[in-house]
Formats: structure tokens, sequence, C-alpha cells
């Protein structure tokens, strides 16, 4: 997942450390408390080499929308405003 700037990244990641969760299913909108089967989703935030290797894979039109998006970003945070999650649109590509 792809967010907007580093500070809305961070609390995402906090939040999921602190709140453990496992979804019950690929539709589970609530999740429950871990057990000791299962393993709670983990959120990751990814810098430096971790980083360029996730964007070396992103095509080139997406990369340029997220420079874009992050310059707005950049731009509306300096006069306050709290980001949003970035959603993809279109269609995704099936790899053959």
């Amino acid at each position: 997942m792809r967010l907007k700037n580093p500070e809305i990244a961070q609390s995402f990641v906090d939040h999921y450390t602190s709140h453990p969760v496992v979804q019950t299913s690929g539709l589970d909108d609530k999740g429950v408390a871990p057990g000791e089967a299962n393993k709670a989703v983990e959120a990751v935030l990814l810098r430096g080499k971790p980083e360029d290797i996730y964007w070396a894979k992103v095509p080139e039109k997406i990369r340029a929308q997220a420079v874009k998006q992050a310059l707005q970003a950049s731009s509306a945070s300096k006069k306050g405003s709290l980001g949003e999650v970035v959603q993809r649109k279109g269609k995704r590509q099936r790899n053959k």
C-alpha cells in the first residue's frame, strides 16, 4: 500500500504495531485478536534499498503519478492539510 507522505505511513505502521489484528478471511473488514495459530497483519515501512527495489518494479507511468501526487501532498502539507490513502485507478495488468 502506498500512502501520500511518510508521516501517514509511520502512523499506519505504528497503529498496526500497537493494535495487532488477524483477518479471518480476505473479506474480513473487522479482524480479530491474534491467537497462537494466527499471525497478525504486519505493516512494514520500506526505506533505503528495499524501497529502491520496490520502485524499480513499478511501471514508469505509475511512478510518474506517484511523484506528482507526492509533490502535491507536500505542498498541501505545508498548508496544514493531511494526506489520504492513494488508490490505484484502472485495471491491473496480468503478468505473462
